[in-house]
């Protein structure tokens, strides 16, 4: 379990010229990530944020990831599996994840490759062009969560959340 924490200004990559999980990255674990905030990290390549990968499975629970900048993808959260038979599982609940650049532009909010991810009263916004991308083997069930980019699902919405991002706790 990794609970409260502030996970800030990482860089993974940077003179390889590749590198995943600035902030946070899961390598065939399972773990629990609880009221931590993780931002301005970067990873030359993909996940700048967290990196959910090859067969891990996380429940991210009041989180937030803002601000974290990647080359390729996945800049707030990257769940990706090891392949066709080994797939990643993440739950969300209560996660906001806004505000990630990338320059490719490929599910700079959220990427989904090779895994499964439910996602319950959670907020995708500002991350570009493609909030969420889903890879043809990932699947999204998203529920009561919001996002500009319309999400299937029962209760979903796409409104500005209006966020106040000044203060001692921005994204409320």
């Amino acid at each position: 379990t990794l609970r409260n924490n502030l996970i800030k200004d990482n860089r993974i990559g940077l003179t390889m010229g590749y590198g995943w999980g600035g902030g946070v990255c899961l390598v065939d674990a399972r773990a629990d990530l609880i009221g931590n905030v993780v931002t301005g990290n970067h990873a030359a390549s993909l996940g700048s944020g967290v990196f959910v990968d090859d067969g891990s499975e996380a429940t991210l629970q009041n989180e937030l990831y803002f601000a974290n900048h990647c080359y390729e993808g996945g800049a707030g959260l990257l769940v990706d599996g090891l392949n066709a038979s080994v797939f990643s599982k993440a739950t969300l609940i209560n996660v906001t994840i806004a505000d990630h650049a990338c320059a490719h532009g490929l599910g700079q909010g959220l990427m989904i490759l090779e895994s499964n991810v439910t996602m319950r009263n959670t907020i995708l916004w500002n991350n570009g062009a493609q909030e969420t991308f889903v890879s043809k083997s990932g699947t999204l069930a998203a529920s009561y969560s919001n996002s500009p980019q319309p999400l299937p699902g029962v209760g979903n919405i796409s409104a500005d959340p209006l966020f106040a991002k000044s203060g001692p706790a921005p994204y409320h």
